[in-house]
Order: C-alpha cells, then sequence, then structure tokens
C-alpha cells in the first residue's frame, strides 16, 4: 500500500484473508486453496492442481504458502524460516526494504537423501487501486503460449510474439488490462525472456512497480487475468485481478503436468 494515498497494489478476495491457524470449512484442497488466495504467495513444491506424490498428497499450489514460518530481524532485514511437513524441504524467506525498493530473497533445501521433482514460483495477485481499464504490462518475455483448458481450441504449441495471444474470438493484446466488467477470463505463458523483469501501471492513479527475478532459476512466467469473466464459486463475475507468476515451469495445473 501506498503510504501517501493509501493505494494498493496487492489484491484480496471479497471476503479478506483469514487469520492463521483460524478454523477453515471442510473443503477440497482446491477450494480450501482458492478460499486464502490473495497477497504474494510462494508455490511449492507444487503450483496448480492437488497431485499425490510419493504416496502423500501435494496440495493445491503446494504446501509451503500454507507454512508456519518462524521469523526475526536481522538488521534491516525479516528473516523467515520454516520446515514443509509432507516433503523433506525448509524455506527461507528474507525480506528487506530500502527506500521505494523491496527485496525477496528465498531459498528452499533439500534436507531428505533423495532427489524429488518440484514446481516452485512466486505468485503475485494484483488488484486494487493498481487495476483498471488503463493499466498496462510489460515484460521482457518475447513468446506467448496459449493455455488449452482456458480455451480448447488451442494448444500448447500456437505461439504467439508476446504481447499477442488467442482470446475466445480473435487475438487480444495481453499489455492492456481489461475493465472489471469486461467479462473476460485469460490464462497464458510468457518464455524466452530477453531480461526477467515485468512491469505493471496505471497511468491516471501514477501508480505502478518494476519486478526483476533470478531467470535460471525461473525462466517462465505466468499470466492469469480475471475481469468478471468466471460465474459461479469462487467470484460469482466480481473477481478483477492480474495474477503473475515467475515460475521453474509450466503450466499451471500441478506437477504431472509440467513433467
Amino acid at each position: 500500500t501506498r503510504r501517501a494515498d493509501g493505494a494498493a497494489l496487492l489484491w484480496t478476495p471479497p471476503w479478506g484473508l483469514p487469520a492463521y491457524a483460524s478454523l477453515s470449512r471442510p473443503a477440497s484442497p482446491e477450494v480450501a486453496a482458492i478460499s486464502t488466495r490473495g497477497g504474494w504467495q510462494t508455490l511449492f513444491p507444487n503450483a496448480g492442481r492437488s497431485v499425490s506424490v510419493q504416496g502423500v498428497e501435494w496440495g493445491f499450489d503446494g504446501e509451503a504458502r500454507q507454512t508456519h514460518l518462524d521469523w526475526e530481524f536481522t538488521g534491516s532485514s525479516l528473516v523467515m524460516n520454516g520446515h514443509l511437513i509432507r516433503t523433506p524441504f525448509t524455506i527461507t524467506r528474507t525480506i528487506s526494504v530500502q527506500g521505494s525498493e523491496l527485496s525477496l530473497g528465498e531459498t528452499v533445501r533439500n534436507v531428505g537423501g533423495e532427489l524429488i521433482e518440484v514446481m516452485w514460483g512466486s505468485q503475485l495477485l494484483l488488484g486494487g487501486t493498481l487495476l483498471g481499464a488503463d493499466t498496462a504490462v510489460d515484460t521482457g518475455a518475447t513468446i506467448v503460449r496459449p493455455d488449452p483448458e482456458a480455451d480448447p481450441s488451442a494448444s500448447y504449441d500456437d505461439l504467439s510474439p508476446w504481447p499477442r495471444a488467442r482470446g475466445p474470438h480473435s487475438m487480444i493484446n495481453l499489455r492492456n488490462v481489461p475493465a472489471p466488467d469486461a467479462a473476460e477470463s485469460r490464462l497464458a505463458y510468457l518464455s524466452e525472456l530477453t531480461r526477467p523483469w515485468l512491469r505493471v501501471s496505471r497511468r491516471s492513479r501514477q501508480l505502478g512497480f518494476d519486478l526483476e527475478w533470478d531467470g535460471s532459476c525461473w525462466p517462465h512466467l505466468w499470466y492469469r487475468l480475471e475481469a468478471g469473466g468466471q460465474r459461479g464459486f469462487p467470484w460469482y463475475r466480481r473477481g478483477y485481478f492480474l495474477e503473475l507468476t515467475p515460475c521453474t515451469s509450466w503450466p499451471a495445473h500441478g506437477l504431472y503436468d509440467a513433467r
């Protein structure tokens, strides 16, 4: 949130974010994850639909997003540490703020005795004041790959140059964000980055940010937008957010599909 006027960058669901360890309603892994969606999340060791690996369920978007992290201040940084339960990984997150620049360092370490395939991403759900019909997205990606689950007429091989992408009726421009009542949903995967970088800006509110990340670790960028397109649970056509996820792999449907 921008201190001067309270302008918000990140999105929160209409029902807000529940307090940690609050009572939860019975639900599938997907419904439970969506119910707590929002802000800036770590996807690990799975990303997307729940899978069963080595005899245990890896939930929707993985366990890390719900792992308790101990924390301490070290100098000007907040350092958080935790241990996953269903996989032999530890996770460390270090957040530092200098002026208008925020740095997030994240390390996952396999402390077990065997190799394990994982998915790993850093998911930003953007919304609030940042999103509007005059919001623009710029990125160092050069290739756009559609998702057949979002557009059944497309295949993963239907590549387009950024910012062009297949839409339900014609080609669309992913750089431009539609209005909240556009009745539109998007899902695509950006790759072949000349630089691991993106910028989201809204000129009318003089609001925006740049994001850079380690492209050797996260060579792909997931692009998901909801602008009143999804009927029924969970958004009932009132969802309005832009989800951008630098990630190790694609698509956004769990470890088996990524393999």
